[in-house]
């Protein structure tokens, strides 16, 4: 009776430690045990990960290195190859693990994807109106002269914004209130210019905003009405997100996110961030958008100019759209990264006009450095593109 007794509390012991080992640890850091289980999940949706007939070899590897390297879990990749066909694979699920499967066009966050977009509706406008990508933007807006007394804090032109060397401060991403671009664009004291920041690269949200209301300015209406206008985003699948408004996108996962969670939401003024970092949609529709706009041939919209930089540095070599990249192993292609908390996509487009749109549902780790994105971009060029 005492062997019987001692036996089911060993037994009771070993189910139950375990068990409240797991509790601890969920409860005490459960992005940690997320973090850990990550493998195994990643293994359910390697093996699920499903490309489009006659898809190259080398895309799938893509596809795979999307969800082990950039560590997320859902994943779009497509690829338009040089004679215009288009090829895609995906990977995971809509909702939580195992639920709905991502498709073709299940919809993601493009984040700073949203910047090439608005820079090619810059171009649109240089090419059919009578702006000038020397035109001073304070000016432009406040109907002053920038450097006239009372006239505003500097000068600086739409091409300076469109390659982050304006030396605008502030910022886009306000925590509380309203930023004050687009809503008060007129008023020249805002477009505080900074000198001696001029001409040296600071990567800039607010930048990208002043150039959407350029862009609602000419064009006679709101930013986002303004670009369906120009390169029809709603027929394509492609539109905006709003505050709280995730219905119907992949879910996003925060896990290798230290700070931002479902706990802890986005506090921002989503419409303010429209043409900087608001779009959503698939990587098919992206690709294939990005494919027309470089059928226009905009000049300066792929800037080849990288004997000026070190494209051996990523995010070294901005310039209207994108930064021109080259590994070890490959010639340049010309990248833009998109962010947003829980989710990351990057473009790559070759010397062929091939393009390369991948999109995930996971911050990438150490995203602000850009190392695993290096890295993904290396193997990219390695294997295939």
């Amino acid at each position: 009776m005492i062997k019987k007794n001692l036996s089911l509390i060993v037994l009771t012991v070993f189910i139950l430690l375990p068990l409240a080992l797991a509790a601890h640890f969920w409860i005490t850091d459960p992005r940690g045990v997320m973090r850990a289980i990550y493998p195994l999940q990643a293994s359910v949706s390697s093996i699920g990960l499903r490309c489009s007939a006659g898809s190259p070899a080398w895309l799938e590897s893509v596809a795979k290195l999307g969800v082990w390297e950039l560590k997320a879990l859902s994943t779009q990749v497509a690829f338009i190859n040089d004679a215009g066909e288009m090829f895609h694979c995906e990977s995971g699920w809509q909702n939580d693990f195992l639920s709905e499967r991502v498709e073709q066009d299940s919809r993601f966050r493009y984040g700073s994807l949203t910047k090439p977009i608005t820079s090619a509706a810059v171009h649109y406008l240089l090419k059919n109106t009578g702006l000038s990508p020397d035109m001073d933007v304070v000016s432009y807006f406040s109907g002053l002269e920038s450097r006239d007394e009372g006239g505003g804090a500097g000068e600086a032109t739409l091409d300076e914004f469109m390659r982050h060397i304006s030396g605008i401060r502030g910022e886009v991403f306000v925590g509380k209130g309203k930023p004050w671009c687009p809503y008060s664009m007129s008023q020249a004291e805002n477009f505080v210019i900074n000198d001696e920041l001029k001409g040296e690269f600071r990567y800039s949200n607010l930048g990208y905003c002043i150039l959407g209301e350029v862009i609602a300015k000419e064009m006679g209406g709101d930013y986002r009405t303004s670009i369906d206008q120009i390169f029809g985003l709603s027929a394509r699948g492609i539109s905006f997100v709003d505050s709280g408004d995730g219905a119907g996108l992949v879910d996003r996962d925060y896990r290798f996110n230290d700070f931002h969670g479902e706990s802890i939401p986005e506090n921002f003024d989503h419409y303010a961030i429209s043409s900087t970092a608001g779009m959503v949609g698939n990587a098919s529709s992206y690709a294939t958008l990005m494919r027309d706009i470089l059928s226009e041939s905009y000049e300066g919209f792929v800037d080849e100019r990288v004997t000026e930089c070190d494209p051996g540095l990523i995010r070294s070599c901005y310039g209207r759209a994108f930064y021109a990249y080259q590994s070890a192993v490959g010639s340049v292609v010309y990248v833009k990264e998109g962010y947003m908390p829980g989710s990351a996509g990057v473009v790559m487009i070759n010397s062929k006009n091939e393009v390369l749109v991948w999109l995930g549902n996971s911050d990438t780790d150490n995203a602000a450095s850009g190392q695993a994105m290096q890295a993904f971009l290396d193997r990219v060029m390695e294997i295939g593109f």
